[in-house]
């Protein structure tokens, strides 16, 4: 039996070769092709370690430490969703200070993000490292830590990131990987380029042990490749009810996805539908003011019993004071207790092992971009260029670099 998704790409292929033309052409299978490319980015990253170790500023043996004094994981718009998704996974896994911090705050500040002269890794999140933001992040962190190295993550080889890399630009202090070409999405939302840097992000991780992280991303692949098959179905399904309003709730790692689908949601529908995320603690301080009857909810549900309990407690909540809102919980595994508070339970792997909450977002992340793009079609939209105003772009445009006071740079441009 044919897919959701998969009848979606048949279709919008098949009206695209009776018009010549067609706005739903590349989004849909962009969608559909990017968990069988995650294992190649993986290994990827497992061939570029000599490049990753040295831009982390490994002590030489026999300390082997980690020198740098943080990581910063820069990136903007759903670049800095990247980052988001990896911080506390980073954080744990190699027990240094990783942020999360926009390229657009960055630019600001440098002084805000990065301590002077404190040796940093920055990690560059970038689908086409074309943006002023993102040679600008590398010009204003040098400007207070000369010492810092940074690594491009970008899926574009022609970019302004991947150039300054091959051609040793800034010294020579910064390194890059160039993802399969594949991820490099040709439609205006970042899908495939959005989780294969997550998974590029979590090898980064592993950057000592990387065959632990290989064991883990054929349970990560085996559940996107459900996702996008058995399970677009009902997502189908959630997203064809009308809703005018949409919450997705997060914790951890998980936040930074359900800021990401937040995002594709309001990208994809050109704003119609208006979107808001929250931590599932955090959503009582205000943000849940948005639910009515027209809200569609969406919780990422974590696997693990601690943090659970808040989320359900929430749930319920939510479900007693606004029980006509429409409500999607995806999880591991369904609690049984959600049957009564949720209208569908998306279950990621119903049976066998799945992996730590930390490790979830690229799985996750492809049911906040299918709810996205069955809604964009279900308005009779064109997700691959969904904004007919003009107002969002692939590219961002119309941004002036200006280098910090007194620094001279050729990277002030637009």
């Amino acid at each position: 039996m044919t897919g959701a998704l998969d009848q979606l790409i048949h279709t919008t292929r098949t009206c695209a070769g009776q018009s010549g033309k067609g706005a739903a052409v590349h989004t849909p299978g962009e969608i559909r092709g990017q968990a069988a490319l995650w294992p190649g980015t993986a290994r990827l990253m497992s061939r570029n370690l000599s490049a990753v170790v040295h831009s982390m500023h490994y002590e030489a043996p026999p300390s082997g430490r980690m020198a740098a004094r943080g990581i910063v994981l820069s990136g903007a718009g759903s670049s800095h969703h990247v980052g988001m998704s990896l911080e506390p996974f980073l954080r744990k896994r190699l027990q240094v200070e990783a942020r999360a911090v926009a390229s657009t705050d960055i630019v600001l500040d440098p002084s805000v993000t990065c301590l002077r002269d404190h040796p940093y890794l920055v990690v560059l999140f970038a689908r086409s490292g074309d943006s002023p933001e993102s040679l600008g992040t590398i010009d204003s962190v040098r400007a207070v830590c000369p010492d810092a190295r940074f690594l491009a993550i970008t899926c574009n080889e022609h970019g302004g990131l991947a150039t300054a890399a091959r051609d040793g630009e800034f010294d020579g202090t910064v390194s890059a990987v160039v993802l399969d070409e594949r991820t490099n999405d040709k439609g205006l939302a970042m899908t495939s380029s959005f989780t294969n840097m997550v998974v590029a992000g979590q090898a980064l991780g592993f950057a000592e042990d990387i065959h632990a992280y290989l064991s883990n991303i054929d349970l990560l692949a085996a559940a996107g490749e459900r996702a996008v098959t058995e399970l677009a179905g009902s997502v189908k399904d959630i997203a064809d009810r009308p809703f005018e309003r949409a919450l997705f709730l997060g914790s951890g790692a998980l936040y930074g996805v359900a800021r990401e689908s937040a995002l594709k949601l309001q990208e994809m529908t050109d704003g119609v539908v208006v979107t808001q995320s929250e931590t599932f603690l955090g959503v009582r301080h205000g943000p849940e003011a948005v639910v009515n009857e027209e809200t569609l909810v969406v919780c990422f549900v974590s696997g693990d019993e601690h943090r659970r309990r808040y989320e359900l407690d929430l749930m319920n909540e939510v479900h007693a004071k606004q029980p006509q809102a429409l409500k999607l919980a995806v999880a591991p595994k369904a609690p049984r207790d959600l049957a009564d508070v949720v209208d569908i339970c998306i279950e990621l792997a119903p049976t066998g092992p799945f992996v730590h909450d930390d490790l979830r977002p690229p799985v996750d992340a492809v049911i906040g971009q299918l709810i996205a793009l069955f809604k964009s079609v279900n308005l009779g939209m064109e997700p691959d260029n969904p904004s007919k105003r003009g107002m969002i772009s692939r590219v961002v445009e119309g941004v002036t670099y200006y280098p910090p006071a007194g620094r001279n740079s050729r990277y002030a441009c637009t």
